[in-house]
């Protein structure tokens, strides 16, 4: 009897303990995505766990999107909740939070494919009752330029965006080279730019400083595949800009438009 006691108040305290680190870890992932959002927006909106927690709540509710990661499933490789841990989590804070905190009027996007990031940028547009997004994008298929990915038949770039959040999109079906100097011209300033398309280095270094003179002070450069070459560190070197990423996927990087030469990253634990 004694020993079945024993054994009941071990497990009893055991799973009381996993719980307890449970929500430790997540308190500690909340405080950690808002430092990272605070070191970027150091002179922007003030940022703290309780403001990310709400923004991500609002995301996890957001059915129209929900349904279509879901629908899409086996074409994406990942589903709605994986979609909040791991490496997704990064396009997450970075593309949908940055944006309801810092609600920008004019966003450019270079690289649509499924239309995963034109969604989460759409979802916090249309929550802020503010903004469009202008993305550019060619279909994609392995072997072109530096895809590694091919369109399923029957599909467009974009499939991801539901109809509940195309009103505030352009997509621009076409060569960014053709497509981007006009597109910048076009608008006195932007706020922000998330860059996704060739990850060469040429291109991503054209790209970078392209962009950079229409980006509004306090303006924000988003960039993935940061890991494939040194283009998006010289260029953040170059305009002496920190450079903010947040440790569940080193591969995207975030730049605000300020003046600065030192290197801010949440990375490290």
């Amino acid at each position: 009897m004694k020993t079945l006691a024993v054994t009941h108040a071990a497990q009893f305290f055991g799973q009381r303990k996993q719980g307890m680190w449970a929500a430790v870890r997540a308190t500690a992932s909340l405080e950690e995505s808002a430092r990272c959002l605070h070191r970027l927006f150091l002179e922007g909106p003030e940022v703290n766990a309780t403001v990310v927690d709400q923004h991500l709540d609002e995301l996890k509710h957001a059915e129209d999107i929900r349904e279509a990661v879901e629908q899409y499933r086996a074409v994406i490789g990942k589903g709605w909740e994986e979609r909040f841990s791991g490496k997704a989590f990064s396009a997450v804070l970075f593309c949908f939070v940055s944006l309801r905190l810092i609600k920008p009027e004019v966003v450019v996007e270079t690289g649509c494919a499924s239309g995963w990031t034109s969604a989460l940028l759409l979802s916090a547009l249309h929550r802020n009752n503010k903004g469009h997004l202008w993305s550019i994008d060619i279909p994609p298929q392995a072997g072109q330029l530096s895809m590694d990915w091919t369109l399923p038949e029957g599909l467009s770039p974009g499939f991801l965006v539901p109809e509940t959040l195309r009103d505030r999109w352009t997509l621009i079906l076409g060569d960014v080279r053709h497509h981007l100097m006009p597109l910048l011209q076009q608008h006195r300033a932007i706020d922000v730019f998330f860059h996704d398309s060739d990850h060469t280095y040429q291109h991503m270094m054209w790209e970078y400083t392209s962009v950079w003179p229409h980006l509004r002070p306090g303006g924000l450069l988003i960039s993935d595949d940061i890991g494939w070459n040194t283009a998006f560190w010289d260029f953040a070197t170059a305009v002496r800009t920190p450079v903010v990423i947040h440790r569940s996927n080193p591969n995207l990087g975030t730049l605000v438009k300020r003046a600065s030469d030192k290197t801010a990253s949440c990375s490290s634990g």
